[in-house]
C-alpha cells in the first residue's frame, strides 16, 4: 500500500455527490467553505453522508476529523427544548493498513486510498484516451479531493473508510431529528460552516425506478437514453443492463457505472445517453436501467425496451431524368438497385429553392415506384429522393435543379411609406409582393419628381425594409423614392407610386438686411429687406441702448403681412440705440442677426403739451381755480399765461414743479379770462402750449 497507485479510469468527474457538491456548470469560482450533508431514511435506521465542498476543507477535515450530533426535535409532538445527543467522537479516514482488505475486492477503495495516502497522485490514460489528462500535477490537491469523493459516491464501504458516512441505528419511529455534522478544524486555519439535515424514520420511501427509457437501434449499435434530470438528487450513477435471451436474464454492459454528470459550462440536459455495440443484427435485445444512490443502494429496474439492429442501405437513389411538362409540371425519374431494396418501405421527394436549404417533403411514393409528378413546382426547384426502410433508416440522393420558364414580371410594389430623422437616415417600408418567385426589390431616389430616378441598391434587397442616408444640409426641400420588384428570372416590375419625403429642416433662414434708418423728433424709422428663405414665418425686431449688452424685443412681423418698415416712436430722447432683425422659419430655426444699425432720436427741445389742465370760476370765493396733471419727470417749473377780454396772451405766473393747482384772485367781474400753460424741464426744454381755456368771471 505504500507504493504509488496509478489510477486507470475511463473518464474524470468533478464531483458526483447530489446535495453535497454542485455540478460543473453551477460550481462557483470560490465557494464558501462548508460541510454539505444528505440523509436517507431506512425502515430501522438513518444513513448520513457528508463532505466538504472545497479541497482545502477536505484536507483539514481529514486531519482534525468530523463530529456528528443529533437533536431530537419531534417526539409525537414538537419538543419545547430539543434533546442533544453526540453520536460520534472525531471521525477520520481509516488508517492506511486497514484499507488492505477493501482494496483487494473494491476498485473504488484503491482510488480513495491513493487519494488519501499516496505519496503522489498520477493519472494515466487507458487505450489512448486523453480525457484523464485534464488535471495536471499542479492541481494535485484538487485531483485527490475529486477522486476521493467520487469513490465514496460509488461505494458505501469507501465512504465509511473515508470518514464520510455514519449509520444511526438508535433512531426511533416516533421521533424526528436535526443532524449536525461539523469538522473540528481550528478557526485559525479555516472557517468551515456546519452542515444540517432534518429527517426521521417516517421519511423512508422506496427508491423509484428510472423513467423514460428509449432505444434507437441501428447497424450493430443501439443508442439508449433515459430521464436523468428527474432523479438527479437521488441517483449519482446508473447501470445499464442487457438481455440476450428475450428478457430471461440481464447483465450489466459495463464494469463501471454511468455517472450522472454534466460537462462544465453546458446547459443541464434532461436525458442521459449510452451507446452499446450489438453482437449481431436481426437479433432481439432487451435493455433496462438501474439507478445507484450515494448510499450504495440499487434502484428497481426501469421498464424494458427491446429491438433489433439492422444493416444500413448499401446504395442511394439516383435521379436520372427531369422533364418539364405542359402546364408547368415537373416529372422526376430515379434508379435504386434491387440488391439494396431489402426492407425498403418507400421514397420521399424533397424540394427546396436552394441546394443548401431545408428540403420540404412534397410527396411520398411506395417502394416499387421510380417516378414522381410535381404538379405545383416553384420557379426554381432543387429535388432529392430519399429511401426509407421500416426501421427509420434513410439514404438520400444528390439534389438536382429544375427551373421553369418565366417571362411574366411581378406587380409593382404598393404601400410605400417612410420617414427621415434629423441625421438624414431614411427608413422605407412597403408591402411584400404576393408572387411565389419573388427575388427582391430595387430602390430608386431623386431630388425632384420630374428628374430621372437613380438606383441606390447595389443588389436587390430581400426584405420589405430599406434604410438610406441623405444629405439634410441642402436647400432641396424634399427627396423622392420609388421601388421596383424583381423575380427569380430577373423580370422587373413597374415602379411603385413615388413617395415624397420632406427633408428635416436643419438650415436656419437667410438673415434680413437693413437698408435705411432715419431719425426725427417723432421717432426712429427703420427700413429693411426681408429674408429670402421661402420657409420664413416671421421677422423679429430687437433694440438695445448702445451701452447695454442685452437685446429687448420691439416688434414681430408675420411674413404674410410683408412688413419691411417700422417707426420706433417709443425711443427715448438723448439715447443712442442699436437695432437688429432675426428671421424665424417653420421649424423654429432662427437666422443670424442682421448687421446692427445705430440711431438716435432728434431732440428739438419741444416736449408734448400739457393736456390735463382745467379752470373753474368761483364767484363766492372770488377766484378762478386752475388745476393740472402732468406726470412727466425732470420738470423744473410751470409757466402760466393769461389774456383779459380778448387782449394779448402774456406770461402771468411762474409756478413750482411741486404744485398742481393755482388760485387766481386778481380778477374783475364780468370779464372773460383765457389761460394756457407750459412746462419747463431741467435741461431747458419746454412743452408746447396747452390747449386754450376761457373762463367768464
Amino acid at each position: 500500500m505504500k507504493n504509488v497507485y496509478t489510477l486507470r479510469v475511463l473518464f474524470l468527474v468533478t464531483l458526483c455527490f447530489p446535495g453535497l457538491t454542485a455540478k460543473g456548470q453551477n460550481t462557483p469560482a470560490k465557494p464558501k467553505p462548508k460541510v454539505e450533508v444528505i440523509a436517507r431514511a431506512q425502515p430501522d435506521r438513518i444513513l448520513l453522508r457528508w463532505a466538504p465542498n472545497t479541497p482545502a476543507g477536505w484536507q483539514y477535515a481529514n486531519q482534525y476529523g468530523y463530529v456528528v450530533e443529533r437533536y431530537t426535535v419531534l417526539k409525537d409532538s414538537l419538543l419545547t427544548t430539543p434533546r442533544k445527543t453526540v453520536l460520534t467522537a472525531s471521525l477520520k479516514p481509516t488508517p492506511l493498513p486497514q484499507w488492505e482488505a477493501a482494496v483487494k475486492g473494491n476498485k473504488y477503495a484503491a482510488v480513495a486510498a491513493q487519494a488519501l495516502y499516496g505519496e503522489t497522485f498520477q493519472l494515466s490514460e487507458q487505450q489512448g484516451n486523453s480525457v484523464t489528462q485534464i488535471i495536471h500535477k499542479s492541481k494535485e490537491l484538487e485531483s485527490r479531493f475529486s477522486f476521493a469523493l467520487f469513490a465514496a459516491d460509488q461505494s458505501l464501504e469507501v465512504a465509511r473508510l473515508s470518514g464520510l458516512f455514519y449509520e444511526d441505528k438508535t433512531a426511533r419511529p416516533d421521533e424526528k431529528y436535526l443532524y449536525r455534522v461539523y469538522a473540528q478544524v481550528p478557526p485559525a486555519k479555516m472557517k468551515l460552516d456546519t452542515g444540517f439535515v432534518y429527517v426521521g424514520l417516517a421519511d423512508h420511501q422506496p427508491l423509484p425506478k428510472p423513467l423514460d427509457l428509449e432505444a434507437r437501434f441501428a447497424d450493430r449499435v443501439v443508442e439508449l437514453r433515459w430521464n436523468r434530470q428527474h432523479f438527479e438528487r437521488i441517483y449519482n450513477s446508473f447501470l445499464v443492463e442487457r438481455s440476450d435471451d428475450e428478457g430471461v436474464s440481464f447483465h450489466s454492459i459495463s464494469d463501471l457505472p454511468i455517472l450522472n454528470t454534466v460537462p462544465e459550462n453546458q446547459p443541464d440536459p434532461q436525458y442521459a445517453f449510452k451507446l452499446d455495440s450489438l453482437p449481431e443484427n436481426n437479433r432481439r435485445y432487451s435493455y433496462r436501467v438501474r439507478g445507484i444512490s450515494p448510499f450504495g443502494e440499487m434502484s428497481p429496474p426501469s421498464d424494458t425496451v427491446s429491438g433489433k439492429g439492422r444493416g444500413a442501405f448499401a446504395a442511394s437513389p439516383v435521379i436520372v431524368q427531369k422533364t418539364l411538362l405542359a402546364n408547368g409540371r415537373v416529372k422526376l425519374e430515379w434508379e435504386f438497385p434491387d440488391s439494396a431494396s431489402a426492407g425498403l418501405s418507400g421514397f420521399t421527394i424533397g424540394r427546396s429553392q436552394s441546394p443548401k436549404g431545408v428540403f420540404e417533403a412534397v410527396g411520398k411514393v411506395p417502394a416499387a415506384a421510380r417516378t414522381y409528378l410535381d404538379g405545383q413546382p416553384n420557379h426554381t426547384n432543387y429535388y432529392t429522393v430519399t429511401a426509407h426502410d421500416a426501421h427509420g433508416s434513410t439514404t438520400t440522393s444528390l439534389p438536382v435543379l429544375v427551373q421553369l420558364m418565366d417571362s411574366l414580371p411581378p406587380a409593382p410594389p404598393v404601400a410605400l411609406a417612410g420617414r427621415i430623422d434629423s441625421t438624414g437616415r431614411v427608413v422605407l417600408r412597403w408591402k411584400a409582393n404576393p408572387e411565389k418567385d419573388m427575388y427582391g426589390y430595387r430602390v430608386y431616389r431623386a431630388n425632384f419628381l420630374g428628374e430621372e430616378f437613380s438606383q441606390v441598391t447595389v443588389e436587390p434587397v430581400r426584405d420589405t425594409l430599406f434604410t438610406d442616408t441623405i444629405n439634410v444640409r441642402t436647400l432641396t426641400p424634399s427627396v423622392y423614392y420609388k421601388v421596383m420588384a424583381v423575380d427569380r428570372s430577373q423580370n422587373p416590375s413597374g415602379f411603385s407610386a413615388p413617395l415624397a419625403l420632406k427633408r428635416p429642416d436643419v438650415l436656419p433662414p437667410v438673415a434680413p438686411v437693413f437698408v435705411a434708418v432715419n431719425a426725427s423728433d417723432r421717432g426712429i424709422e427703420l427700413r429693411w429687406v426681408n429674408s429670402s428663405s421661402a420657409d420664413v414665418v416671421q421677422h423679429l425686431l430687437y433694440r438695445r441702448p448702445a451701452d447695454k449688452p442685452a437685446w429687448e424685443p420691439v416688434a414681430a412681423f408675420k411674413r404674410a403681412d410683408s412688413v419691411a418698415r417700422y417707426v420706433d416712436v417709443n425711443a427715448g430722447l438723448k439715447t443712442t440705440y442699436e437695432y437688429t432683425l432675426i428671421a424665424q422659419d417653420e421649424s423654429g430655426l432662427r437666422s443670424e442677426p442682421a448687421k446692427p444699425i445705430t440711431a438716435k432720436r432728434i431732440d428739438n427741445g419741444v416736449r408734448p403739451a400739457m393736456e390735463e389742465v382745467t379752470a373753474t370760476a368761483d364767484r363766492e370765493k372770488r377766484q378762478v381755480l386752475l388745476q393740472w396733471n402732468y406726470p412727466a419727470k425732470n420738470v423744473e417749473r410751470y409757466l402760466l399765461y393769461r389774456a383779459e377780454a380778448g387782449g394779448p396772451l402774456r406770461l402771468y405766473k411762474t409756478l413750482s414743479a411741486e404744485v398742481s393747482l393755482y388760485e387766481d384772485r386778481s380778477l374783475v367781474i364780468n370779464t372773460i379770462y383765457t389761460y394756457k400753460m407750459k412746462a419747463v424741464y431741467l435741461d431747458g426744454a419746454q412743452t408746447a402750449f396747452s390747449g386754450k381755456i376761457s373762463v367768464n368771471y
